[in-house]
């Protein structure tokens, strides 16, 4: 079993998705001359997300929704257990962003979150980037 963490960096959006470190983590504080506007949140969320996560996992996205930013990411690539409880909250958790008038990404979802969203036929709820340039182009100037 992995634990579950979440790591959360605010900035441009670029500046989020940028790696200058080659840690494999969004590190914004490393870029130098980061414009000071504020308008992604990116969470990298890790490790098992099961019925005993799952107070962790409501927890980490309610944090997200106290952020002014308007776009909120979730990078899902390093999650490797995804329960169809976790399921159900990142459902209600895009109610809550959307009624927020907020927009909501998951980027690259592990197999495993994305076998249990298609399973349950809940892919068509989530708007769902794979690669960095299609999350890019898909935002608004």
């Amino acid at each position: 079993m992995r634990p579950f963490t979440h790591k959360n960096s605010i900035g441009t959006f670029f500046d989020v998705l940028t790696d200058p470190s080659g840690s494999g983590t969004p590190d914004i504080a490393a870029r130098r001359g980061a414009t000071a506007r504020q308008d992604a949140i990116i969470s990298v969320l890790s490790g098992d997300v099961n019925l005993d996560q799952l107070p962790e996992f409501a927890a980490s996205l309610r944090e997200l929704l106290t952020s002014s930013v308007q776009l909120i990411v979730l990078d899902l690539s390093r999650v490797t257990v995804f329960s169809p409880n976790a399921a159900s909250v990142l459902v209600n958790f895009v109610s809550f962003v959307e009624g927020g008038g907020k927009r909501l990404v998951l980027f690259r979802p592990s197999r495993t979150v994305r076998t249990v969203l298609d399973t349950l036929h809940l892919t068509h709820l989530f708007e769902i980037q794979q690669t960095e340039d299609e999350l890019l182009l898909d935002l608004p100037d």
